[in-house]
């Protein structure tokens, strides 16, 4: 998964028509275990951009974006949010939320 900042993100979630961001931290062990599902369906949807961005790094852009739970999964579709997930997201929810979209 590609790691974006809070410089790159604008241009970031215009790039697709698709963009899902997760944002995480090293010290939350619930991101660690999403993770894995996140780079799975990255592998699966070819047509979709897949993001993480670290709150440590990016501290003030996920205050200002409301970013208080981790692991926080944000969809966008033509660079507009229309989706948010908290905390840990089953795969299948995350999928139906993707496929919702298209």
């Amino acid at each position: 998964m590609r790691e974006i900042n809070s410089q790159d993100y604008e241009n970031v979630i215009n790039e697709k028509n698709i963009v899902v961001v997760d944002f995480w931290a090293p010290w939350c062990p619930t991101c660690r275990m999403m993770m894995p599902n996140l780079e799975k369906m990255e592998a699966e949807y070819a047509d979709v951009l897949f993001c993480k961005m670290d709150i440590v790094e990016n501290e003030q852009f996920a205050k200002d974006n409301q970013v208080s739970t981790l692991p926080t999964v944000i969809f966008y579709k033509d660079g507009k949010e229309v989706e948010r997930t908290t905390g840990f997201a089953q795969r299948v929810k995350l999928s139906a939320i993707i496929d919702g979209l298209k």
